[in-house]
């Protein structure tokens, strides 16, 4: 139109389709695409690659169906060309009847990704193989290594019997020899007395049958309690009744060069025990402590309450404690490894069987507690006994 709104003539501009198909066969070269320019009714404008007369995209197409519903969008449709089942997406050109479309084909997208799977499923492949090798490798050895610990189980079994067997031999030949030279002037007296009653020797021999076959009864009751086979007597005890009426027979067990001093503590717990094999168990420690300490030295007897927390062979709650130290020389750590072994003494043969501390331990563990030894060099000799608190 003129200045004067007269016509002044038409401008025409127009773009070639093969600059359309030109632009995405560069743009994609590829990925096996199809590209296309379709007008709003369906009539193919341009396509790439082009092929010769396509047909028009008919109303109720896929592709056709989708623009009337979005301007935008993706889409799976068959080609009715070459029968290809390809991925769309579209977008409508704005302020014009024309519809931009680019599909690729499901196997351009499949195939990559299966590749990839390919490659993840082989790589895991050969690392489950290499697995399998090691577990196999590690189970072979696992194995022989399981046989050759039942083996030492089985050797460690067969040393233990022969080592019990061995303890029980000796034990056997122990208590015989000691039982022997028991009987032996129980025996010697007794045929002596025979028929010389009137003898004045009488008293003196019946006295030393008595005392062989009281320590003969000693021997036995020690032999029971570290087995733990002789029936103990329980009953609620006060400790400290005990041992102070004991306080006559200790002193008169020790020699005048010996002072025993008592320290029991006010208000100590009541324990259940036998009160006799704790009697027993006080004396038997009360003459180690005298054979310690040879010539002269102390014995204290100390009581205490306490409480455990397993520190003492898994020992745990309120105890009574009863301690009885010495002044000797102490043991050397050898020794007090072995302290409450059975049978085993440091005296010279025929002055102890190596019971005494056996026993004191079995008695206390019969009755629930423990005993402990603690001894060095130049500072004498403490063993405790301690027997649970009871409230009854």
């Amino acid at each position: 139109m003129s200045r004067s709104g007269a016509f002044a003539g038409v401008v025409s501009i127009s773009v070639s389709a093969d600059y359309f198909s030109d632009f995405f066969h560069r743009m994609a070269p590829e990925i096996g695409h199809v590209a296309w320019l379709v007008r709003a009714d369906g009539q193919p404008l341009a396509r790439d690659p082009p092929v010769p007369d396509p047909p028009p995209f008919a109303p109720d197409d896929p592709l056709m169906r989708a623009t009337e519903l979005a301007d935008s969008g993706v889409l799976w449709r068959t080609s009715r060309i070459d029968g290809i089942e390809r991925l769309y997406g579209y977008r409508r050109v704005l302020g014009y009847p024309v519809v931009v479309a680019m599909a690729v084909p499901r196997s351009a997208i499949l195939e990559p990704w299966l590749q990839h799977l390919l490659l993840a499923g082989l790589v895991t492949i050969a690392a489950i193989g290499a697995l399998s090798i090691m577990t196999g490798f590690a189970l072979r050895k696992t194995r022989r290594e399981e046989a050759a610990l039942i083996r030492l189980l089985r050797e460690a079994r067969h040393r233990e019997d022969i080592e019990a067997r061995l303890r029980h031999a000796q034990m056997t030949g122990s208590v015989a020899h000691d039982f022997g030279n028991l009987l032996m002037p129980i025996l010697a007296n007794l045929q002596l007395l025979q028929g010389k009653l009137d003898d004045p020797k009488a008293p003196a021999r019946i006295n030393d049958a008595l005392t062989a076959a009281e320590l003969g009864a000693k021997l036995v009751r020690s032999l029971l309690a570290f087995a733990r086979q002789q029936p103990l007597e329980f009953a609620t005890v006060d400790v400290n009744a005990v041992i102070a009426g004991m306080g006559a027979l200790l002193q008169h067990a020790l020699t005048s060069h010996h002072r025993l001093v008592l320290e029991l503590a006010p208000e100590l717990w009541p324990t259940y025990a036998d009160a006799n094999q704790l009697e027993l168990s006080v004396l038997n420690l009360v003459l180690n402590a005298r054979d310690a300490m040879k010539e002269s030295g102390t014995v204290r007897i100390a009581t205490a309450n306490c409480t455990l927390a397993g520190e003492d062979n898994g020992l745990a709650g309120e105890c009574v404690a009863i301690a009885i130290a010495d002044t000797g020389p102490g043991m050397p750590g050898e020794v007090l490894a072995r302290a409450f072994e059975p049978f085993f003494t440091t005296k010279e043969k025929g002055q102890g069987t190596g019971l005494g501390l056996a026993s004191v331990y079995g008695f206390a563990r019969q009755c629930g507690g423990s005993a402990t030894i603690e001894s060095t060099r130049g500072n004498g000799t403490t063993v405790t006994i301690y027997l649970p608190r009871t409230r009854s």
